[in-house]
C-alpha cells in the first residue's frame, strides 16, 4: 500500500534535524543529501511477516542510496511487552532505563487578535516524565465556577521551543496537530470571577500532562488540569456555528426569563418555542451545539422560571429538551452537576398536573446523565405510584391523577442505573399492572425498556439477567400485536439480539418472537434487530428515549 511509504516518509521530514544531527551532517554541504537513518528495529506483530520486513528494508534503503542495517529482533509482536516489563522491572529496582522525555511539543491555544490563532508552548519536546516545567515569564486570565474549554496543539517535529514561547500555530499544516479540546468547570467556592493565574506542566508517567494553575495573588489556590495525551490525534470534534439569529433567540429568552417582573411581556412565554423555532429552524432539527448553547442561557435565567406556572412549565421543556440526554456534549457533566439542584428544590406550582408532566419528563430527558445515586432518589419518590399495592391507598389515588402518572411511569423506566434487583421489582410491578386493560400502554413501552438487552446509556451490568425477564414474555406473547403494536416493540426490546450469551434470550424463544412479529406484519427492522446485532437507526433511538435525539448526536452500539 503506497500509504504506508507515504507515512514513512513524512515521519522522516519531520525529524529530519534529529536526523542529521544523529549523523553529525548538519552543515549546509549536507543539503539536499537524503536524511534516512543507518539502522532501523522493526517492532510490532506486522513485521513477522518477511514480505513486510523485506519491503520496509528495500524502501528505507532505496532512499538512502546504500544499504540499511536491521536489528535483530526474534519477537516483534512482542517488543511492547517486553518494554513495559523492563519498565516496571526498572521502577521497582531503581535500576538504570531509557528514556527520551516527551515525543512531542504541546502548546495551549490562546485568545488572540491576530489572523492566525497563537499558541504558548507549555511543555517542549525531550521533557522528562514528572518534571515540573513552569511558565515563568506567562500570565493567564482563568475564568471560575463555568465551564471553560482548554484546547491543546501538538508537535512532533524538531523544532526546538522553550517553555513560554509564543508561535503562530498554522493548523492547515500536518506538523501542528490539534488534541480534542477539554472542557472543565474549576470550582471557587464564589459566583462566576476571573483570576490570574501561572501555569506548572508536568508529563506524567501514564501519559498524562498536568496543567496546575496557580493564582497569582494566592499560590496555595491551586486549580489541576489533566489531559490524556496518548489518544488518537487525528479524531478532532467538528466546529459547529451557532446559526446567526441566535442573539434574537437569546433576546427572547431575555424578555420572557430575564426581564423585571413589572416589565415582563406575560404573553411572551406562550409564543415562545414558536418564536424560537421562527428564529432557529424546526427544535427538531437543533443541533447538540446549539441545544447546549440554549440550555446555558436557559441556565443563567432559571431563577425566573417561578414567575407563573406557564413560566415554570415551558423552562423545564425547553431546558430538558435542549439538555437531552443528559451526557455526549462538553461540559455535560458540569451541566448536569448543576441541574440536579433544582431537585432540592422542587416545584413551585406543585398543584398543576401539567407542572408534573414537565417535571419528571426534564429528569427522564437527562437521565442519561445522573448518577446512580440520583437516579434511586427520583425512583424512591414515583415508585410507590407504580408499586400495585398501593394502588388501593386513596390518597395515593388522588395524587397519581395529579402528577402526571404516565410520565412517572417513563421517567421510572429511563433510570437504567438502578441496581438489577430493583429493575427486576419495577418490571414485575408493571407487568402485574398490564394485566388489567385499563393500564396505560405506555406501560407496554416501560417494561421494554426496563428489561431491555441493549442499554440506552448504562452499563452491561445493569442488564436483567435473561432467566429472569422470560416470565413476562408469556403477557407480552398473549397480546394481538396486529392491534398492540406498544406490546410488539416491549418483545423486540425484550429479546434484542445483541451477541453476548450472558444477556440473550434463549434461541427458541427468539424464533417464537420473530414469526409472532411477521405474522403481525411489524416492521421489518424490529424483526432484524431480534435475528441479528445491530446498530440503533434514527428511528430506533427515537423509539427508546421516548424521542429523537438532538442532531450531531448519535448513540453507537455497545
Amino acid at each position: 500500500d503506497p500509504a504506508v511509504s507515504k507515512y514513512v516518509s513524512q515521519f522522516l521530514t519531520q525529524h529530519e534535524q534529529g536526523c542529521r544531527k544523529a549523523h553529525g551532517r548538519t552543515g549546509s554541504e549536507f543539503e539536499g543529501e537524503p536524511a534516512v537513518p543507518d539502522a532501523v528495529l522493526m517492532n510490532g506483530g506486522v513485521f513477522n511477516s518477511k514480505l513486510l520486513s523485506e519491503r520496509a528494508q528495500a524502501l528505507l534503503s532505496r532512499w538512502r542510496g546504500e544499504p540499511v542495517t536491521v536489528l535483530e529482533n526474534r519477537d516483534p509482536h512482542l517488543s511492547v511487552a517486553f518494554g513495559a516489563v523492563a519498565f516496571g522491572l526498572s521502577r521497582a529496582t531503581n535500576q538504570m532505563r531509557i528514556g527520551g522525555g516527551s515525543a512531542r511539543s504541546y502548546f495551549l491555544k490562546v485568545e488572540s487578535k491576530a489572523d492566525a490563532p497563537l499558541g504558548v508552548c507549555i511543555l517542549p519536546k525531550g521533557s522528562e516524565e514528572g518534571e515540573e516545567v513552569p511558565l515563568v515569564e506567562r500570565r493567564f486570565a482563568l475564568q471560575l465556577n463555568q465551564p471553560v474549554q482548554f484546547s491543546l496543539v501538538a508537535n512532533s517535529g524538531d523544532g526546538v521551543f522553550t517553555p513560554g514561547e509564543i508561535v503562530e500555530l498554522d493548523l492547515e499544516e500536518e506538523r501542528f496537530q490539534p488534541l480534542p479540546p477539554l472542557v472543565a468547570a474549576l470550582d471557587a467556592g464564589d459566583e462566576n470571577s476571573e483570576v490570574e493565574v501561572s501555569l506548572v506542566t508536568r508529563l506524567t508517567e501514564v501519559g498524562t500532562l498536568d496543567i496546575q494553575c496557580r493564582a497569582v495573588a494566592d499560590p496555595d489556590q491551586r486549580w489541576q488540569v489533566e489531559f490524556q495525551l496518548r489518544r488518537d490525534l487525528q479524531r478532532q470534534h467538528p466546529v459547529q456555528t451557532l446559526p446567526p439569529r441566535f442573539p434574537e433567540a437569546v433576546a427572547a429568552l431575555e424578555a420572557v426569563f430575564g426581564a423585571n417582573d413589572k416589565d415582563a411581556d406575560k404573553n411572551a412565554v406562550k409564543q415562545l418555542r414558536q418564536q424560537l423555532e421562527k428564529l432557529l429552524g424546526e427544535r427538531k432539527d437543533w443541533d447538540t451545539a446549539l441545544a447546549r448553547a440554549l440550555f446555558d442561557e436557559l441556565w443563567d435565567r432559571r431563577k425566573k422560571r417561578r414567575r407563573s406556572q406557564a413560566h415554570e412549565r415551558v423552562w423545564f421543556n425547553l431546558a430538558g429538551f435542549c439538555l437531552r440526554p443528559g451526557f455526549g456534549y462538553p461540559a455535560d457533566e458540569w451541566r448536569i452537576q448543576q441541574a440536579w439542584t433544582l431537585y432540592q428544590q422542587g416545584l413551585q406550582f406543585e398543584k398543576e398536573n401539567q407542572s408534573w408532566a414537565e417535571w419528571w419528563t426534564f429528569w427522564r430527558r437527562t437521565a442519561g446523565g445522573l448518577d446512580a445515586s440520583a437516579q434511586k432518589k427520583l425512583y424512591k419518590e414515583i415508585s410507590k405510584f407504580i408499586n400495585p399495592a398501593s394502588a388501593r391507598n386513596l390518597k395515593i389515588k388522588t395524587e397519581i391523577k395529579n402528577k402526571s402518572y404516565e410520565d412517572m411511569v417513563r421517567l421510572a423506566a429511563s433510570l437504567e442505573g438502578l441496581p438489577v434487583d430493583t429493575k427486576v421489582e419495577l418490571a414485575g410491578w408493571l407487568a402485574k399492572r398490564l394485566e388489567k386493560s385499563s393500564e396505560t400502554q405506555t406501560s407496554w413501552w416501560a417494561l421494554g425498556r426496563v428489561a431491555s438487552r441493549e442499554p440506552f446509556h448504562a452499563g452491561v451490568d445493569t442488564v436483567i439477567p435473561p432467566e429472569k425477564i422470560e416470565k413476562w414474555f408469556k403477557l407480552v406473547l398473549n397480546q394481538d400485536w396486529k392491534k398492540n403494536s406498544n406490546a410488539a416493540f416491549a418483545a423486540v426490546m425484550i429479546a434484542r439480539k445483541t451477541g453476548d450469551r450472558t444477556r440473550d434470550v434463549k434461541g427458541a424463544l427468539r424464533s417464537t418472537i420473530i414469526e409472532k412479529l411477521r405474522a403481525a406484519k411489524a416492521p421489518a427492522l424490529w424483526q432484524t434487530m431480534v435475528e441479528q446485532k445491530l446498530a440503533l437507526d434514527d428511528q430506533e433511538s427515537k423509539l427508546v428515549f421516548g424521542e429523537a435525539l438532538p442532531v450531531g448526536l448519535k448513540l453507537l452500539s455497545r
